[in-house]
């Protein structure tokens, strides 16, 4: 597969980055991580009573968040705490929104906080400083709190805050350790790469211990293309569970547009039809310059009618008769074969 550079031109004419994309991707320029460094020097000499995170709050503004703040606190749950809630949205929409968001993200009580934290997600761009009030709660106990804060530090597009979120890879919830590793993933659809993928690939290559997380991971990893992951990727169709393998075996055949047709066979005879359906995938993916023969391999699984629970979404049935159509629809329009009509129908 082409490796397809971007260039990405940065605020200084001399520094350019360098980003992979999927190959076959369009190459678009991405967005480059601010310098935090840069912008709070930048910030310096803006008046304190300017600064719009660091001034002083005016009285009215500063009662409004207190009425705000005592209504959090009372009320543990119902209606009158999501009006509260989303009062907060309204204060920090505000003329006097990025002070009264640092005071609420400085709040002592996480029942402030953590609605805090949902609300600045749209401020964190205008205002990156703020994500620097998040960072502390990257390791809180409670993983809706962790959540949130990596999510505003990511938000936020600056180098350092990025960085800090991908902390949330060592809490103690999967959950967050997920959430933070496609969080960052996704950041790298859109920002040059900071380094945010190698920690995240560092982190299943033997880090992470659910293999759950290990395998969402890696179906997102594929979903996207990244050619530097295809390393690690290939590794993982080692993996001890058999659902890190399946997904590792799809995701690397989606990046490197290859597959092991021994081990397609192998998963097609398989008892387990998330098994199959996983074959049908990586037959989609990664066969399209051997399109015929793939084909070949998928007829027989139009006739199988058996499901599975897709391991990694509960709520998804996945049947296996659908994955071999859709998988034929696919490699039909790859230009290495005439297959035309209702692939089902065929014998």
């Amino acid at each position: 597969m082409a490796f397809l550079p971007v260039l990405i031109a940065s605020a200084l004419p001399a520094m350019v980055v360098v980003a992979p994309l999927p190959a076959n991707a369009t190459a678009t320029l991405a967005k480059p991580w601010c310098d935090m460094g840069a912008h709070i020097a930048q910030m310096q000499p803006v008046a304190m009573a300017e600064d719009p995170v660091f001034r002083r709050p005016t009285p009215a503004g500063k009662a409004a968040l207190g009425a705000v703040r005592k209504e959090l606190l009372m009320q543990a749950k119902g209606p009158k705490r999501r009006r509260a809630i989303a009062q907060l949205g309204v204060l920090f929409a505000s003329k006097e929104g990025p002070v009264l968001a640092r005071l609420a993200l400085q709040d002592a009580s996480i029942a402030v906080r953590l609605p805090a934290l949902h609300k600045v997600l749209r401020l964190a761009p205008a205002h990156p400083r703020l994500a620097s009030f998040a960072g502390h709660d990257v390791s809180h106990k409670d993983p809706a709190v962790a959540t949130a804060a990596a999510h505003v530090l990511l938000a936020s597009g600056c180098d350092t805050a990025g960085s800090y979120a991908l902390d949330a890879l060592a809490h103690n919830t999967a959950s967050v350790r997920l959430t933070a590793a496609l969080a960052a993933i996704e950041t790298t659809t859109t920002h040059a790469d900071m380094g945010q993928l190698a920690r995240v690939l560092e982190h299943i290559d033997g880090t992470e211990k659910d293999a759950a997380t290990v395998a969402a991971i890696t179906r997102r990893l594929g979903q996207v293309g990244w050619l530097p992951a295809a390393p690690v990727v290939g590794k993982l169709r080692k993996h001890t569970d058999a659902t890190v393998r399946c997904e590792a075996s799809v995701a690397h055949a989606r990046i490197t547009a290859r597959h092991d047709e021994a081990d397609v066979k192998r998963l097609i005879a398989s008892k387990s039809p998330y098994l199959r359906v996983c074959a049908a995938r990586i037959l989609a993916s990664g066969a399209t310059r051997r399109a015929i023969a793939a084909i070949e391999l998928l007829k027989p699984l139009l006739r199988d009618k058996s499901s599975a629970v897709d391991p990694l979404n509960r709520k998804r049935s996945m049947r296996v008769s659908a994955a071999a159509a859709e998988a034929i629809g696919h490699l039909s329009l790859s230009g290495d074969t005439k297959v035309t009509g209702n692939p089902a129908k065929r014998p």
